[in-house]
């Protein structure tokens, strides 16, 4: 059976029903995150002993993940990152074009089934003006947020699927209005409690925000109402402890088209010059991110 390990976001849902419509074939799916996707690789190879096809889209890989991937026989990486320059193993067709809106708009290239690209170049650039994407971005949010953990993935598989075999006009189905109606309740309260964390510092040139996000609430619709205020980086905070402690994610967005891939590398992350993140493992203190920013931009 192929594989597919992809973003547990809304394009990478995308992706997913990309290649299952193109292909017509049961997949394997993986949904995961960009500081999860080695483990997710590992995963793979260990389910299937790498004699499988691999299909990666949406996560930007690096030296380990790339070459732990390289255990499968054939890979095709389809993204629309950033990426380093890396040595690529023979067994790995790497698919890159970062001027693309969307993974999905990558994905829907290679493989000549466009159905999706315009509902994920929507959501992707935080540009969503038609109905049905407005629809899939909050059914995947309410997905994560309404969902209990054990059944996230499977839900995510679920509208993948259904996707790929009913169409965009899947995202109308009656079953997802309820969901939808609880979570923009919820989402309500959460852009408020967000927007009332907002502190503003002045760096020299640059003008940089901070906000604190609830762990399941999404960047885009805080972002969205963040009054014009020339800011050149925005960062958004988001807590979680699991087993091992708390893990940091950081968001960083733009008013002002500043390019805010530096302060996500600075943090060890990546993604694309005015949307990036980074993950890091330990609580994060407001001084030791502003101080990083500060050095990251000279």
């Amino acid at each position: 059976m192929p594989y597919i390990i992809t973003h547990h976001d809304a394009d990478g849902v995308l992706c997913a029903a990309t290649l299952m419509k193109a292909y017509r074939k049961k997949f394997w799916v993986y949904f995961t995150s960009p500081n999860r996707l080695l483990s997710a690789i590992c995963n793979a190879v260990l389910d299937s002993n790498g004699n499988d096809e691999l299909y990666i889209c949406d996560i930007c890989g690096n030296r380990k993940s790339i070459y732990c991937a390289g255990a499968f026989d054939r890979v095709v990486w389809l993204d629309h990152h950033v990426w380093e320059k890396l040595q690529v193993p023979e067994s790995i067709e790497l698919v890159v074009d970062e001027n693309a809106a969307s993974a999905t708009g990558v994905v829907g290239k290679y493989t000549g089934v466009n159905d999706f690209v315009q509902i994920a170049d929507e959501i992707d650039t935080n540009a969503v003006v038609t109905e049905t994407a407005d629809r899939m971005r909050s059914i995947t949010f309410a997905i994560k947020m309404l969902s209990q953990k054990p059944d996230v993935y499977r839900n995510l598989y679920g509208l993948a699927e259904g996707l790929a075999n009913k169409g965009p006009g899947f995202v109308y189905s009656p079953a997802f209005d309820e969901m939808i109606a609880k979570y923009n309740i919820l989402l309500t309260a959460g852009v408020n409690d967000a927007l009332a964390t907002k502190k503003v510092f002045d760096l020299g040139n640059l003008r940089v925000a901070t906000l604190k996000i609830g762990e399941n609430i999404p960047v885009a619709p805080v972002f969205n109402q963040i009054a014009p205020d020339a800011l050149d980086i925005i960062v958004f905070v988001a807590e979680r402890t699991d087993g091992t402690g708390t893990i940091t994610k950081l968001e960083f967005r733009t008013q002002t088209e500043h390019d805010v891939l530096s302060a996500a590398k600075a943090f060890g992350g990546g993604g694309h010059a005015y949307a990036s993140g980074a993950t890091v493992y330990g609580k994060l203190d407001e001084d030791t991110i502003i101080e990083k920013i500060r050095k990251a931009y000279g």
